[in-house]
């Protein structure tokens, strides 16, 4: 009998999500962030060996992004009532969801550079051999991700991705 053990890894993605506040500048506003957490198959990369396809969770993220309702539990609710179909496209990739999370970004911040505002999440994954990895996500204020800094903490090396 064949042992089928697959390579697993759980990656996290952070989304954040802005609440502009009442009679300021739209610069001023209140982060909050979704986090889904996957785990699937490992699949190489030579850099980071944390490459996981996540194709569907930026429709999640859109719709979610798109939505007029401002309150986290509306936001929650609007999560769970996609996660069914979530977990169904996943399946299909062979990839199981972890969990859905709506979060107040405490880990975040803002950046200032060409007179324009980021925001900045910094967050952690595992590789299957236990390395731990320092992931710095930089969003404009479209919600778009920009830039992805990755650094292997155990190893010391480093990866930026430019989107």
């Amino acid at each position: 009998m064949k042992n089928n053990v697959r390579s697993e890894v759980q990656f996290a993605r952070t989304y954040p999500y802005y609440i502009k506040l009442g009679g300021r500048p739209a610069s001023f506003q209140q982060a909050f962030s979704f986090l889904v957490t996957v785990s699937a198959q490992k699949k190489i990369n030579a850099m980071t060996g944390m490459s996981v396809d996540l194709v569907g969770l930026d429709k999640i993220a859109s719709k979610i992004l798109k939505t007029k309702k401002q309150s986290g539990d509306k936001i929650a609710m609007v999560l769970r009532n996609l996660v069914n179909q979530f977990k169904k496209d996943l399946a299909l990739q062979k990839t199981k969801l972890v969990r859905v999370e709506f979060v107040e970004c405490r880990g975040g911040s803002y950046l200032f550079t060409d007179k324009k505002m980021l925001f900045v999440r910094q967050d952690h994954a595992t590789d299957e051999a236990g390395d731990l990895f320092e992931v710095r996500s930089y969003f404009n204020q479209k919600n778009a991700l920009i830039r992805l800094d990755l650094k292997n903490l155990k190893l010391g090396l480093s990866e930026q991705i430019i989107f």
